[in-house]
């Protein structure tokens, strides 16, 4: 059996079913704007608002999908000769999302037309706020509308879609507004939807499928020195994009307690390359300064793996760092994570933020305990919301009762196994042809069996596994003390295909991410 067939039966894919997800795709591909139900009206409202040169501000979010979806907007007004407001709000000073007092600010500078992006759908006193002061505001959002949807001039939102309804990111929703504003596909407009597409872990699936390798082809030809400095010139693909730009993106929002987080649209829009350099090495700064903070975090959170049903945690850390605790939490123990901090602006408040698996969802859960909500939003397996502080044993027992009953479901990892002659350059390149792999699509997890570990050779005085394979290709292990694995005669190891760039030399490596004893 080729290593391609292999593929075949690890993915239950026929030969026509690979042949259409793997096809040459386009920008015919893509789907038209009007499959929007009220696109139409929302360009007929900018177009009016052009006409009458009325003032148009873009409402954004401070996470990589918001600051690249308000990107999309703002450089396609611009590619039409039109300069935008825009706002990128303060997770510290402003909140998630349009609020009454931004509001009126806004229509207080003259504008009549505010635009939001990855936000809005559940903004209801804000949007009633911009009615009575007569601005208009065409809300895009990707986000579940949890009670009901708010009145707005117009709604796009990729569930509420006329064809095809989907689960997509607000940077598509924005983009796909921009085709239908500039008249055709842009090639980098496409290619911050597809990394927003990687960072906000949409499924991989149709039209997000189609937007990603679009946009990575794009990433890949046109080199575009805003996403090749971040990714410190490495060819963009779905690992290089969440490893390595969507981080840094994410960390300015993340530390940032003041406006200076709009400079990342600056950044985005920017055809200056001195300013783009200068603000990438601000970015690049910040998400180091992230990483210390999350390594000093990583050991306060030793928390045991009990018989409680979710983890629900009061944590002293940064409110810009929760998302990362509660994600790094559901990882380690495979349960409903929701993790608080104090509100920096009302001690009387926790804010929060929740992650989760398959089984159980996020917005139904705050839908259940809308009791205990000052302010809630998100989807399924992720979302943040504000409780008070005096409420948080009563919430945690709450969170817990729902976590018992609506558990989520166990993963079975499946595997491929495999000897070590597949892990070829040509078999790389095979397992390409099915990438991208993400939510939804994961990569393969391969399996070598009954490997002598006399054969295994180490580096780093034992403490990493490290053995050539011949053919430009290795075995490596991080972490694998040799006394270790050496301790039992053979061993099964668990990895993937990886493609190594150190000093400009490429080498494919099989990075194992754990081993056990093979059972005789």
């Amino acid at each position: 059996m080729t290593f391609h067939e292999k593929l075949l039966g690890y993915f239950h894919l026929t030969e026509a079913e690979f042949l259409s997800l793997s096809r040459n795709l386009t920008f015919a591909d893509l789907p038209n704007p009007s499959h929007f139900t009220q696109m139409d009206k929302a360009v007929a409202r900018i177009h009016l608002a052009l006409q009458n040169k009325e003032k148009i501000m873009i409402y954004g979010d401070y996470d990589c999908d918001g600051v690249l979806a308000t990107s999309i907007l703002v450089k396609a007004f611009a590619k039409m000769g039109i300069a935008v407001g825009y706002y990128l709000p303060s997770r510290y000073l402003d909140g998630y999302g349009l609020n009454p007092l931004k509001v009126a600010e806004i229509a207080q500078k003259g504008y009549s037309l505010i635009i939001t992006v990855d936000n809005g759908i559940t903004a209801t006193e804000a949007l009633e706020k911009a009615s009575l002061l007569g601005v208009d505001v065409i809300v895009t959002d990707h986000h579940e509308a949890v009670s009901g949807l708010p009145k707005a001039f117009a709604i796009l939102h990729p569930v509420l879609a006329s064809d095809e309804p989907t689960y997509s990111c607000g940077a598509y929703v924005a983009f796909m507004l921009s085709v239908a504003l500039l008249q055709k596909v842009d090639d980098y407009l496409l290619s911050l939807a597809g990394i927003a597409t990687v960072s906000d872990m949409m499924p991989l699936l149709g039209v997000n499928r189609d937007v990603l390798r679009l946009a990575m082809n794009a990433m890949n030809e046109h080199r575009y020195p805003q996403i090749a400095i971040l990714a410190e010139g490495q060819d963009i693909d779905e690992k290089v994009i969440g490893m390595r730009l969507a981080p840094k993106i994410n960390a300015v929002g993340r530390l940032v307690e003041n406006a200076n987080i709009n400079r990342l649209v600056k950044y985005f829009t920017s055809e200056d390359i001195t300013e783009i350099n200068e603000l990438a090495s601000w970015m690049t700064g910040i998400n180091e300064d992230r990483k210390a903070l999350m390594k000093g975090s990583a050991q306060n959170h030793e928390t045991d793996d009990t018989d409680s049903p979710a983890i629900v945690l009061l944590t002293e850390d940064k409110e810009g760092l929760i998302g990362l605790v509660a994600n790094r939490l559901l990882m380690q123990f495979h349960k409903p994570v929701v993790v608080f901090t104090s509100d920096s602006n009302d001690p009387a408040l926790l804010k929060g933020s929740a992650r989760s698996q398959e089984g159980f969802n996020i917005s139904k859960a705050f839908k259940s305990l809308e009791s205990f909500m000052v302010k809630s939003g998100g989807h399924g397996m992720a979302g943040g919301l504000s409780i008070r502080r005096d409420d948080f044993a009563a919430f945690k027992k709450a969170f817990e009762d729902l976590a018992s009953t609506y558990p989520i479901e166990a993963k079975i990892d499946h595997t491929l196994e495999i000897e070590t002659q597949d892990i070829t350059w040509e078999n790389y390149q095979a397992l390409r042809q099915f990438a991208p792999f993400g939510m939804s699509y994961p990569a393969p997890k391969f399996v070598l069996r009954n490997l002598d570990t006399k054969q295994l050779t180490f580096i780093s005085s034992g403490r990493h596994l490290s053995t050539l394979l011949g053919n430009n290709a290795k075995l490596l292990g991080f972490n694998l003390a040799e006394k270790e694995v050496r301790a039992v005669p053979r061993v099964d190891l668990l990895g993937e295909f990886e493609v190594n760039v150190y000093r400009n030399q490429r080498s494919l490596v099989y990075k194992i991410t754990s081993f056990s004893s093979t059972i005789a």
